[in-house]
């Protein structure tokens, strides 16, 4: 089981020299998470397009989400417990 916390936002429009160090960052961690998470039986994958990875405001509304997607999971997650437990 995995959980993408990809924000799967476009990236920034360059402006400076930060905002390229940035973006260079978001597309390596993007594509480490992309490798792992191709192996999980299960993601869990909370919408998070509205928010900001750079403005933690908001972190009760992406708990929230968080939380509602792992819920609708539930169903999966137990079919693969049920199924990993017969092997």
């Amino acid at each position: 089981m995995a959980v993408n916390l990809g924000f799967d936002l476009p990236f920034a429009r360059v402006r400076n020299s930060m905002q390229v160090l940035m973006n260079a960052f978001e597309i390596a961690v993007d594509a480490q998470s992309r490798s792992q998470l191709r192996d999980a039986e299960v993601v869990i994958a909370p919408d998070l397009r509205s928010f900001s990875k750079l403005v933690p405001m908001h972190l009760e509304d992406i708990v929230a989400a968080g939380r509602r997607s792992a819920e609708a999971a539930v169903p999966r997650i137990r079919e693969v417990l049920t199924r990993n437990r017969r092997r």
